[in-house]
């Protein structure tokens, strides 16, 4: 059995898990995505650091995420699919492209009281459920990677590497990690 054989089972069980953790109707709506060119599929790190940080601001003054999909085209090159709009924490793609080779999302804009400089659990166990990497963006201009396989988030850069929300403040209470296990996500965010 492939990897990605149950990827619409799966991608219907995200769009429920994430649809169950929002207590607030989800705008179902999308936008233009950037104007990036496509890269070969074995840039895709580079290709989502320019797509989400050209999604940034618009995140940001909407304080709400945006997420989508990297996929596969015809030449084997990758490109975003148009970001979907989501709240201020949560986020709803659709259902998951054949040709998909990773997922993405925003974090939103700068909430003091929001801990949203690393991705969520849910973040984690999504990509894991889908069995696709996830790109987040935070509003501190963090960029992360979280595994597939294993539900690891790895900061790709860190603090302004990507648009910062110019109302952004660390918090020093809060130091932030370069990587983080599912377990370890799983006891920061308890």
């Amino acid at each position: 059995m492939s990897r990605h054989s149950n990827r619409r089972i799966s991608g219907f069980i995200l769009v429920l898990t994430l649809l169950a953790s929002c207590n607030t109707a989800l705008e179902r709506r999308t936008i233009s995505g950037p104007d990036i060119a496509p890269a070969p599929v074995s840039d895709i790190d580079s290709y989502a650091q320019r797509f989400l940080n050209a999604l940034q601001p618009r995140s940001f003054a909407e304080s709400r995420e945006y997420c989508g999909f990297f996929v596969a085209n015809r030449d084997g090159q990758v490109v975003g699919t148009a970001p979907r709009a989501g709240t201020a924490d949560s986020c709803v793609a659709g259902f998951i492209p054949a040709n998909a080779i990773a997922s993405y999302h925003t974090h939103g804009g700068y909430l003091p009281n929001y801990f949203n400089e690393v991705p969520s659990i849910s973040d984690a166990v999504s990509a894991m459920d889908v069995e696709l990497d996830d790109y987040v963006s935070t509003p501190g201009g963090r960029f992360w990677r979280v595994d597939g396989d294993t539900g690891t988030a790895i900061t790709l850069c860190g603090r302004g590497c990507l648009a910062q929300d110019p109302i952004f403040r660390p918090d020093p209470r809060n130091p932030i990690g370069v990587r983080y296990t599912l377990d370890q996500l799983r006891a920061l965010q308890s």
